[in-house]
Order: C-alpha cells, then sequence, then structure tokens
C-alpha cells in the first residue's frame, strides 16, 4: 500500500510540473534521444521510486540520422529555474544548495560519445539512491549536448521520490546581482526555493530600489518593479527575478528588495536589503556592446570639484586682499609715523638754545 502511494505522489509531482503530454523535445537536428522504460506509460522521462542504498540502472538511446558523426557529452544535473520562468537542465549543478538533499552530478557520472553517420548507441547511467530518505521530488536530468555547439541540446527529465511526503513550499531571499541576457544588462533579484517540492503557476511583484547616495538626491532611476505570473519552479532551486535595464550600466551597492511571491494561496512576504557587488555589475555591463554609459557621477564630481575651485580660489583671494589692505594700513602708519617724526626734529631744529638766548640778553 505505502508503495502504491509513493508511487502516486511521484506521478502526481510529475503532472503538476510537466502537463499530461510532455515529451522530450529534441534541439540537435538530426538526433534522437530517447530514454529506454519498461512497464509504464511514461516514455519521455525517467521515473524514481526507490530505497535507501538501492542502485537503479537508466538507459538512454541516441540515434544520429545524418551521415555526419556528432560527439555529444551527457551531464546529468539537477533542475534550475530559467530567466523566462521555466524549468531547464542547461545550467549544471555540481554542488547541493537551497537544501538541495540530492546532487545527481556528484552521484551520476558525465558520459561523453562520439556517434557515426547513421549510427545509434545505448548508454547506461548508474543511479545511487542516498543512505537516508528524503521528503519530496529530486529534480533534475540529463543534458546532452552537440560538443562545439553549446546552444545545440536536449534535456531528458528525471524524477525522483522516495516517500509520499510533500514539503511545504518556503521562499526566502537570497542575492541581488548584475546578469546579462541578449547581450543586455540586467539586474537579477534571486528567489530561493528551499524546499523539495516543484511548484507551478507561481506569480511574483518584486520592487528594487537603489540605496546609494545619488539616489537619496533624487539623482538617476531609483525605483525598478517586476511582476509575472505562470512560473514554474523547481525543488530546492533559485527563482531569477530579472529586471531589463534597457542597455544602461548594472550599477554596484545597495539596493532595497520588497514585494510578494505567491502559489497556490499561499504568500510569501519579502522585505530585505541586498548589494550589487562591483565584479557582478563590471562582468554584466561588459557583456552588453550598446551599453549606455551613464556620466551623471562624473558630472556631478566636476561641478563639485569647481566649485570647490571656485571656493579655495575665494579665500586665496579674500586672504591675499586682506594681507595687501593690512600692508598698505603698515605702510601708511608707518609712513604717517615718520612723517610725524621728521616734523618734531625740524621744530626742534627751529628753537634757538636757551644759553645763547641768556647770553644775548646779558649782551
Amino acid at each position: 500500500m505505502k508503495h502504491k502511494l509513493v508511487w502516486a505522489a511521484a506521478a502526481a509531482f510529475a503532472l503538476a510540473v510537466f502537463g499530461p503530454h510532455q515529451t522530450v523535445s529534441a534541439d540537435i537536428d538530426n538526433l534522437a534521444v530517447t530514454p529506454v522504460v519498461a512497464n509504464t506509460d511514461v516514455t519521455d522521462r525517467f521515473e524514481i521510486v526507490g530505497q535507501p542504498n538501492s542502485n537503479r540502472q537508466l538507459k538512454l538511446s541516441l540515434s544520429n540520422f545524418s551521415s555526419a558523426p556528432m560527439s555529444l557529452t551527457i551531464t546529468p544535473t539537477n533542475a534550475t529555474v530559467t530567466s523566462t520562468g521555466d524549468i531547464g537542465y542547461s545550467q549544471i549543478v555540481k554542488k547541493a544548495h537551497y537544501g538541495l538533499p540530492y546532487v545527481l552530478n556528484q552521484k551520476v557520472k558525465t558520459q561523453t560519445i562520439k556517434l557515426g553517420g547513421n549510427d545509434s548507441q545505448t548508454l547506461t547511467f548508474n543511479v545511487p539512491l542516498p543512505a537516508k530518505s528524503f521528503d519530496g521530488l529530486v529534480m533534475g536530468g540529463f543534458h546532452v549536448s552537440l560538443n562545439g555547439s553549446p546552444e545545440q541540446f536536449v534535456d531528458v527529465p528525471l524524477l525522483m521520490t522516495m516517500t509520499n511526503q510533500v514539503p511545504t513550499p518556503k521562499f526566502i531571499f537570497s542575492q541581488i546581482k548584475g546578469n546579462s541576457y541578449n547581450k543586455q544588462t540586467y539586474l537579477q533579484v534571486d528567489i530561493a526555493n528551499l524546499k523539495a517540492v516543484a511548484l507551478k503557476n507561481v506569480s511574483y511583484n518584486i520592487t528594487v530600489k537603489s540605496d546609494d547616495w545619488l539616489s537619496k538626491i533624487g539623482i538617476g532611476k531609483q525605483r525598478y518593479q517586476a511582476i509575472k505570473s505562470g512560473v514554474s519552479v523547481a525543488p530546492n532551486a533559485a527563482l531569477p527575478i530579472p529586471i531589463n535595464l534597457h542597455d544602461q550600466p548594472v550599477k554596484a551597492g545597495k539596493y532595497q528588495i520588497s514585494g510578494t511571491v505567491q502559489v497556490n494561496g499561499q504568500r510569501w512576504h519579502i522585505a530585505t536589503d541586498g548589494t550589487v557587488s562591483a565584479e557582478s555589475a563590471k562582468t554584466a555591463n561588459a557583456q552588453d556592446p550598446n551599453l549606455i554609459h551613464d556620466y551623471t557621477i562624473y558630472f556631478i564630481l566636476g561641478i563639485a570639484a569647481l566649485v570647490i575651485l571656485i571656493i579655495v580660489i575665494s579665500i586665496i583671494m579674500f586672504g591675499r586682499n586682506k594681507h595687501k589692505k593690512k600692508t598698505a594700513a603698515t605702510k601708511k602708519k608707518a609712513k604717517s609715523a615718520a612723517k610725524k617724526q621728521e616734523s618734531s626734529t625740524e621744530t626742534e631744529q627751529g628753537k634757538p638754545d636757551k644759553q645763547d638766548s641768556k647770553q644775548n640778553e646779558k649782551d
């Protein structure tokens, strides 16, 4: 009975995320990639319901219908969320994050093969299950990429469950950083799903405010908003919320992030501060060939420098004028004293000697 319940939970997870008619889509010309599965109606993905410390052998068939050989790399990875709000496997997850209970890339080996023209091969992947059961869903897949052309790939999903317990979702703020999509600059807010549960029809309304000194005095754009619905979120993965800056540069520094994330009637409030690193901003800006350089800060600094220069020159001129006036006053005072002294001397010389006067009277 318990085994049937676990299978039912796995089916519910699969339907919730992929829908009833999800198929493996081939994005590599002339290549067919097919999961080899038995005793199930599901033929477009792998599903594992296992016990601790058990092993599963998964087989993947690859067929080249062209006459030219193909070099392929098949990389196991956990699911992530793309910038468009879809489940993806192109970003290879190599370590546990956001509470991820099982890292496929650490447990399952990557394989590289060369398919000849009109050739087929079936690969076997050994999947060891963890020693301890986990609740919820591990969602991963096999990322098949054409060597030398990373934009050409095929993804085959893998769903793994070990119990019939479905965790309650939990979202928290993870980080804010600069990023680049299609050679345009973006601010990106990452909201982390900390539980092993896949979610569909997630919506968010996030506001980002610049917290630098220019914004505080009302210079430059200060507020950005991102609103979206119908988003899918992988288990234990970050939901990237991109904000297009339209070729404006990403500015390093502090930001205030607020808003809500909603799904199935549940709501999580986000209210926190975050910092875009100088390295993150520099990397994002370097990817935009049409970057519109913002010279506001240099203009302000130029004006500030000019004002300071004017003040310094005014102080110097004031000091010089004051010194000149003081010097002139000193000279004037000295000149006046000299004249006074000269006049006094002349007066003394013009007076007759008293003894001579008396002698003249006697005579």
